[in-house]
């Protein structure tokens, strides 16, 4: 058997038979307090391992920091319900005849520096096979990441009890054992961490159907949303009658642990003032005038008047019809003018003067590299300071809500619509999706698929199974419901296609690689060769339309059995 592992070393001893303390110098020996035949996937068991492994190599360092990684926030618990188990270090033990996976916890061990061993608290994820004794044995572990404190917004964290409320951190649903059936809860005003919420369980504005409750169980996914319809205040807590806005089939136990949020609605405000108008652009300059057209044709002369009377004719020459004779008489009076001809035609327009520049707008609130909006006043915009482009880089202060997709390079982040869940292969938003990679397939909508070269320099998705390494290694993609291998999910919640073994499984079942091509199991594969590798979770096991949906998230860790 051997066992891939992408982070931390691989550290050998030899395994020895159950032992709850050892007694002698444990140098080079590994065990565990339970013989390994005797365990089960999810018992709590003692890890008995040496600070000098069969080379006689110092681990000191790796050993102590086994149980010294948080890896998430330790949630109180009260009466007689067990500590919460917080893992630090995944780790495996392996040889050819079997293998121990299991969870170191948290701040669990204890050091004897007299028989050079330390002694830590697991729980086991998987175990198949056997080891026998004083044979050579594989360690590898992966320290898990701090885990981030709990910080309820408007609430806390309390404790379920079928009980009467009765102390700290309690709280009494009744109408139901299904979160979707209650109609009446009960929470004292301190919760587990002992922090007075009185305040807030006691406000209650004047109005009707006033605010919401919000549940969620602990290690679950579903949050279950409670319009507050009335409430009964009393000293030391607060009965709120509900109904329920959620729907689903998640139920509850005593001393189950429950995150509690409360919103309520506020009186609407009076409107604000409108602002003052900005001031008017000034007035561009006039363009110049075009230049006259050409003068019309002249009209036609009028006719001549009649002339005048001749005077007396000279003494020598006699009368010409007009020739010249001695010197004329006077003139006559003249005629009456002739009519004026009429008009020319008006010549073409000459062309129109270029346009003045335009008023400037007012600007508020400006600033450096500021996006301008519109405030919907004509002339007026505003420089928002929260939005700045400086010509390469788009930069947004806050919260951002984009419609559609996001695309950074051949990764798509991407929506679905709102019927989508009811169809198989449909994926939801904030799922990682491989777009564009231009590998070459046909795929079949949510079946799995590895990326492989096909030898001519081109990727291509291939049907991934656990029958061997080969299949089963490298990136995993599962096709969406439009069987595009241009559109393949990474990782993301999607309605699983109708499986008979899931629908009847629980919320959170560890979903794997199946033999079977393309396919998925929730029992791991055991057979010589075979390989077992985590592909995601089991989130509802059958939604409205009778599909389940999984979380798909292909761990980076795998075995080879």
């Amino acid at each position: 058997m051997s066992i891939f592992q992408l982070k931390g070393d691989i550290l050998s001893y030899f395994y020895t038979g159950s032992t709850s303390a050892p007694t002698v110098d444990f140098s080079t020996y590994l065990g565990f307090n339970t013989a390994v035949t005797s365990m089960v996937a999810g018992g709590q068991y003692r890890l008995n391992i040496s600070y000098i492994n069969n080379k006689n190599e110092d681990a000191t360092d790796i050993i102590d920091l086994l149980d010294g990684v948080q890896s998430a926030y330790k949630i109180p618990v009260k009466g007689g319900k067990p500590d919460n188990f917080i893992s630090s270090t995944r780790c495996a033990v392996t040889n050819a005849t079997g293998t121990v996976v299991f969870d170191i916890k948290y701040s669990s061990g204890t050091d004897d520096i007299t028989y050079n061993y330390a002694s830590y608290d697991i729980e086991v994820v998987q175990v198949t096979g056997n080891f026998t004794g004083d044979t050579a044995v594989y360690f590898t572990y992966n320290y898990y990441g701090g885990g981030a404190d709990f910080s309820p917004i408007n609430g806390g964290y309390y404790q379920a009890t079928t009980g009467v409320t009765a102390g700290y951190g309690d709280i009494t649903i009744t109408g139901s054992t299904y979160f979707s059936g209650l109609t009446e809860m009960v929470l004292y005003t301190l919760d587990l961490n002992q922090v007075d919420l009185s305040g807030l369980l006691k406000y209650k504005p004047q109005t009707l159907n006033y605010g919401f409750i919000s549940l969620q169980k602990e290690n679950s996914q579903i949050s279950h949303s409670y319009l507050i319809e009335g409430s009964v205040i009393s000293s030391d807590r607060v009965k709120f009658d509900v109904s329920a806005m959620t729907v689903s089939d998640e139920t509850f136990t005593h001393q189950d642990g429950i995150f509690v949020s409360l919103v309520f609605n506020g009186i609407n405000g009076s409107s604000g003032t409108s602002g003052s108008s900005g001031t008017s652009g000034s007035s561009g300059t006039s363009g110049s005038s075009g230049t006259s057209g050409s003068s019309g044709t002249s009209g036609s002369s009028g006719t001549s008047g009649s002339s005048g009377t001749s005077g007396s004719s000279g003494k020598s020459g006699s009368s010409g019809t007009s020739g010249s004779s001695g010197t004329s008489g006077s003139s006559g009076t003249s005629g009456s003018s002739g009519t004026s001809g009429s008009s020319g035609s008006s010549g073409t327009s000459g062309s129109s003067g270029t346009s003045g520049t335009s008023g400037a707008a007012t600007i508020l609130n400006a600033g450096d590299d500021r996006v301008l909006t519109s405030t919907g006043n004509a002339g007026e915009a505003q420089a928002e300071s929260a939005m700045t482009f400086d010509g390469s880089l788009l930069s947004i202060t806050g919260t951002s809500e984009i419609s559609g997709s996001i695309k950074v390079g051949s990764f798509l982040i991407q929506g679905m619509k709102a019927n989508d869940v009811n169809t198989g292969g449909y994926y939801f938003p904030g799922s990682i999706i491989a777009n564009q990679w231009d590998a070459i397939a046909s795929v079949t909508s949510n079946s799995i698929y590895f990326i492989k070269d096909n030898g001519t320099g081109n990727m291509i998705w291939d049907l991934a199974d656990a029958s061997t390494a080969t299949t089963a290694n490298g990136i995993l993609a599962m096709a969406t419901a439009n069987a595009d291998p241009n559109e393949m999910l990474l990782e993301g919640p999607i309605v699983h296609k109708q499986d008979a073994t899931l629908t009847a499984s629980t919320s959170g079942t560890l979903l794997y690689l199946s033999t079977s091509s393309g396919d998925l199991t929730k029992t791991p594969p055991t057979a010589t060769n075979e390989v077992v590798r985590i592909v995601g979770y089991l989130l509802i096991p059958k939604n409205a339309a009778g599909y389940p949906i999984i979380y798909f998230k292909p761990d980076q860790n795998w075995i080879e059995l």
